[in-house]
């Protein structure tokens, strides 16, 4: 065996995040672009960055170390004056200070990157976090030495490389086939893309498609061979643009070889803490940017068609769920794609497949070079839609066995569909019948799979497990018979537990210890509070998410994580116990009601759990509602559905999370052939959305016995038969014709539950906050998160605030037995307002900076002069005094635990100029100019009509008017029609609605081509998307983006309130007169002069 020696870590090129700003780095990349070959834009294009790559690196070698020694040389500057008193060296260090500073924002964009830590934020100087990180990241990925083919340990740097590429050499070489693929797949794989949506495949790809692509390229994440991420890209896009556009679309729409774009790095990721051979890692592809962008191209066409494509059975990489793992599959599995896609469009799937050439990155240097036979790329954006199609032919190859009656798959109550197998990426589910002939077929069906895809089967991975009533002997012969393990049960799938008994903790506490293992490997004084603040929420309390998105977790296991997470917030460690000044529950509070807005787990976990039982509400012919439906609701709706006795932990999750759902949710009405009067949650206002008055009626009696065929309401039905409060929201009801009625989420603002909203309405936070004004609370909390103050700043606001600064009053009240004098005047009992502002030492300074005159002849509560104060100075002057507040707190504790004494003069001045840098480098970038408002009505262009819809209304209270005035090119009144209805409406209902109305004027008046204006941004910009909604308003924008088909041209376009005036003012008109109308001249007095104001002649 060889000896062991510490590897060297190469070094490859990387463009830097902080080159991003430097105008350097600009114009480096502007000298390059300066050449282009229009004649081979991809060859061209490869040269471009492949000379720009060399140029950056060259620059940047000589960057590094003048930033390096730069910083090492101020520091040392200012270690010697550090302690001197002399006002000249103050001013020396004070401006060594600055220049340390921008060096060493530098380093920490720098570490950052290195690190891989793209959660946390640089900016309040996480650099030692960062810098141990990238330290740890590296020593982890060292490759020390491997095992080779003999089992003789290999340490020599050219052994460790001729292993890696032997061995992917061999895993990427084309196997013999041995296997009639075709006449496989002709049998069993049916074709299932219509010519339409190839049609569509084939489109010419548009410049738009290039860009959209490449700005959905991560800006820093996995950078190619060439060492360039998308932030170059994106940042010098305006330079780079046309090259990338051009080269781009020669390859997808032209079919230019790829090739030179398409050179890999195999990057070596351990599955194992110590790895020693080859199988011990994940090989992760690091493709070039530009690849990437063709490969972005074709995907995000590619998954349109995925769900037509792909059977139900498989659910991975479709709607965004993309977990992948190291799948080697052969070139010929796709021919998989029989699934319809056509010749053209394999072609360009293959182009990208079949160009591509590899080299090994280990301990950071680029290795070898060899072009593979077979194989996809994890790290290649088509990759992951590639498996599923070639999975699908496993998915086929089941199916048909399934039709021949050789397999059976599984029962679930009366559903008639057996379910025979689950897929998800590579993981993989199948149930038959504990029978020789079927596991004799199952194996059968994985040789075929194998011999197509040359994806082999890992049977020692693979285990089996059998019902209650299968003896064990028949269970072993099965087994025996597969070649796979028989297991009692499978204790996971997907990472989830299969089986969850009566000790919860056992099954569900792992995620205590992953959180506990997370928190430990990081040092605490690494971190700014605000560092702790963005680790908290961003990696540790998404650690037991996906547990919680299926189970109902014990609430010791949650409490035990929010203790964890609690400890390390306040700072306290194992050894160290640190005091905690507030309780979870306030930490918990949204930040713009005083809190962190850290996560009370046990809310979140219902609110997590309510989006699986909307799932069920709002896609019931999906797989998982239809099994759902059989096992525990066969004959009833979800929301009556029981527990019962032999209810899953999974369904008992469900169940829970239901009863969020009946609190925010509520039914709309459509045709009413669905919703009981008296028992469901129909009426559209503030929960709840009961009656107010139940009717004397039967409980079964729907809402469709008080509506007339043609869907109106019949109003004296309604009058005499509800509460006078329930009267004018059933009367403002906008019925939409013809669709059967469903389920909305009252507190999302399209009707769609989504766990931030589900956990808003679960967190039920009674603020017995410092004011009783709650939306004074909220501007004060959205104007210290939103100001220019530092991280630092913020917090340390925040914990004043509340009174959570040691100070030594603070801390008696707390149990602490101390002297509660002042130490820097030894006179007077430290409170907050003393130990910042009140303190004889500390009123020098205040006197010196000007701010005496902002304080009140009173000050005893630290909470209550921040706020007078923040309302009787100017903000800038108000941010400044926070920030001064904040360096008087550092200066009083420099005093108590360093014993550092400091002139007051020399202070202020440092503390002047440390402020005025602080302050200034967070300031926000400058107001993007805004386009020049239209200030008054425009008329549309010849051949065109203008229709302008408008509503009034007061909220809450009966009577809302619609209205819609039709002009022509000259400003010409052509038709104005209102319509008064005596309900309650909301603000966009009534605003759709009048949309709507307009619409139908401008069919009746033969108006064909006509652009619609309101004033309602939301519901214009819902029109133009096409957006998903559920509330009331969204049926009626869909009803009016259905009838677009009843016009030449129409266009739907946002309009200012002033240009709106005619509309607006005749809605008023029809509201406060109570009437309904229609006009094609002499308009009512007070609207008829904002018609003649808005005429092109009189403007």
């Amino acid at each position: 065996m060889e000896t062991n020696s510490k590897k060297r870590w190469g070094s490859r090129f990387h463009f830097e995040q902080a080159w991003a700003e430097n105008e350097e780095c600009h114009k480096i990349i502007e000298d390059v672009w300066g050449q282009q070959d229009l004649l081979q834009p991809v060859p061209a294009l490869s040269r471009l960055l492949h000379k720009c790559g060399h140029n950056l690196n060259r620059w940047n070698k000589k960057q590094k170390q003048e930033m390096v020694a730069r910083s090492k040389e101020l520091k040392e500057k200012i270690k010697r004056i550090a302690d001197s008193t002399k006002m000249e060296d103050w001013i020396t260090k004070n401006r060594l200070e600055k220049d340390l500073n921008c060096v060493e924002e530098k380093l920490e964009i720098y570490w950052k990157q290195r690190s891989r830590a793209l959660w946390l934020k640089h900016g309040d100087i996480n650099t030692k976090f960062f810098h141990y990180k990238a330290s740890n990241r590296r020593k982890k990925n060292t490759i020390e030495g491997l095992f080779d083919n003999n089992q003789q340990w290999r340490t020599k740097e050219e052994d460790i490389e001729s292993i890696a590429i032997n061995y992917f050499k061999q895993l990427f070489s084309k196997a013999n086939e041995g296997i009639d693929i075709q006449t496989i797949l002709n049998r069993c794989v049916p074709k299932r893309l219509s010519a339409k949506e190839n049609s569509r495949l084939l489109e010419p790809f548009s410049c738009d498609e290039v860009k959209s692509a490449m700005f959905q390229i991560h800006p820093l994440k996995a950078p190619g061979k060439d060492g360039l991420p998308g932030l170059l890209f994106h940042k010098s896009w305006d330079i780079v643009g046309t090259e990338v556009i051009s080269a781009c679309l020669d390859i997808l729409n032209n079919n230019a070889d790829c090739k030179p774009l398409n050179e890999t790095l195999i990057c070596l990721i351990s599955k194992v803490p110590k790895p020693t051979k080859m199988s011990e890692f994940r090989p992760i592809s690091l493709c070039n940017v530009i690849y990437k962008v063709v490969s972005k191209c074709l995907a995000n066409r590619m998954k349109q068609s995925l769900s037509t494509v792909i059977s139900t059975n498989q659910s991975a990489f479709i709607g965004g769920r993309i977990i992948q793992d190291n799948a080697i599959i052969g070139f010929e599995s796709l021919h998989c794609m029989r699934k319809g896609y056509d010749h053209r469009w394999i072609a360009k799937i293959m182009n990208c497949v079949s160009s591509v050439s590899f080299s090994i990155l280990i301990n950071g240097s680029i290795k070898g070079f060899f072009i593979p036979e077979r194989g996809l790329r994890p790290g290649d954006p088509l990759s992951p839609f590639l498996f599923l199609l070639c999975s699908e032919g496993l998915s086929c190859l089941i199916f048909e066995a399934e039709r021949a009656r050789k397999i059976h798959g599984l029962r679930f109550g009366d559903l008639e569909q057996r379910l025979s197998h689950l897929l998800f990426a590579d993981d993989s589910l199948v149930f038959l019948d504990a029978t020789v002939e079927e596991s004799s077929t199952l194996k059968e069906v994985l040789a075929t799979y194998e011999k197509l895809s040359r994806q082999c089967i890992n049977f020692e991975k693979t285990e089996m497990c059998v019902g209650c009533k299968i003896d064990n002997s028949k269970a072993v012969a099965l087994a025996s018979n597969l070649v796979v393990t028989l297991v009692q049960n499978h204790t996971k799938y997907l990472g989830m537990p299969t089986f969850v008994g009566r000790n919860k903790k056992q099954v569900f506490g792992k995620i205590t210890d992953k959180v506990e293992a997370k928190l430990q490997g990081w040092k605490i004084g690494l971190f700014s509070q605000a560092g702790k603040e963005i680790l908290i929420k961003a990696v540790i309390q998404a650690l037991p998410y996906y547990v919680m998105s299926c189970f109902r977790t014990t609430k010791g296991i949650l409490h035990d994580i929010e203790s964890l997470i609690a400890r390390f917030w306040w700072g306290s460690t194992k050894n160290k116990h640190k005091l905690h000044w507030g309780n979870w529950r306030k930490l918990c509070r949204l930040k713009e009601q005083g809190g962190m807005g850290f996560r009370n787990l046990e809310d979140f976990n219902q609110a997590i759990l309510a989006k699986q039982g909307w799932k069920l509400i709002t896609n019931p012919d999906c797989l998982l509602s239809g099994i759902l439906k059989a096992l525990y609701f066969p004959l009833e709706s979800f929301f009556e559905a029981k527990l019962g006795h032999y209810g899953s932990s999974m369904w008992s999750g469900i169940i829970w999370g239901r009863e969020l759902l009946i609190k925010g949710s509520r039914w709309c009405v459509g045709d009413g052939h669905a919703i009981r009067v008296n028992e469901d949650l129909w009426m559209p206002r503030s929960p709840p959305f009961n009656l107010r008055t139940k009717i004397q009626i039967p409980k079964e009696v729907t809402i469709s016995s008080l509506l007339y065929p043609n869907g109106s309401w019949k109003v004296n039905e309604v009058v005499s038969w509800f509460h006078q409060d329930d009267i004018p929201w059933v009367l403002g009801i906008k019925l939409p014709m013809n669709k059967p009625d469903w389920i909305t989420w009252h507190s999302s603002p399209n009707g769609i539950y989504s766990v931030a909203s589900g956990y808003k309405l679960r967190f039920t936070n009674p603020i017995t906050a410092e004011c009783s004004n709650k939306s004074s609370i909220k501007a004060w909390w959205k104007f210290v998160w939103g100001s220019i103050l530092t991280s630092k700043m913020k917090n340390f606001l925040w914990r004043m605030f509340h009174h959570w600064l040691p100070t030594k009053i603070e801390l008696t009240r707390r149990g602490m037995a101390l002297d509660t004098r002042c130490d820097l005047c030894n006179q007077q009992e430290e409170d907050i307002c003393h130990a910042l502002w009140l303190c004889p030492k500390t009123l020098k300074l205040w006197k010196h900076l000007g701010s005496l005159q902002h304080f009140p002849s009173l000050i005893t509560n630290a909470a209550d002069f921040i706020w007078w104060l923040k309302d009787h100075i100017p903000k800038d002057v108000f941010l400044k005094f926070i920030g001064f507040s904040w360096l008087v707190w550092q200066r009083r504790n420099s005093f108590i635990f360093q014993h550092k004494a400091l002139n007051d003069q020399m202070w202020i001045n440092w503390a002047s100029d440390l402020l005025e840098l602080h302050l200034g480098s967070n300031q926000k970038s400058p107001p993007t100019i805004a386009p020049k408002q239209v200030l008054h009505w425009l008329p549309p262009p010849i051949d065109f009509y203008l229709i302008n819809a408008d509503a009034s209304l007061v909220v809450g209270q009966p009577g809302f008017s619609l209205s819609a005035v039709i002009r022509d090119s000259k400003g010409s009144l052509v038709v104005a029609e209102v319509e008064f209805t005596p309900g309650c409406s909301t603000v966009l209902l009534a605003e759709a609605a009048a949309i709507l109305l307009s619409l139908k004027l401008a069919i009746r008046w033969s108006i064909f081509k006509a652009k619609v204006c309101s004033d309602s941004h939301t519901i214009i910009h819902a029109i133009q998307q096409e957006s998903t909604n559920y509330t009331e308003w969204g049926q009626l924008v869909q009803k009016a983006i259905h009838m677009r088909d009843s016009f030449q041209c129409l266009e739907f376009l946002f309009a200012a309130r002033n240009c709106n005036n005619v509309a607006n003012s005749l809605a008023k008109w029809s509201r406060l007169a109570q009437k309904s109308a229609i006009w094609t001249d002499c308009l009512p007095m007070c609207v008829a002069a904002n018609l003649l104001a808005d005429k092109p002649s009189v403007a």
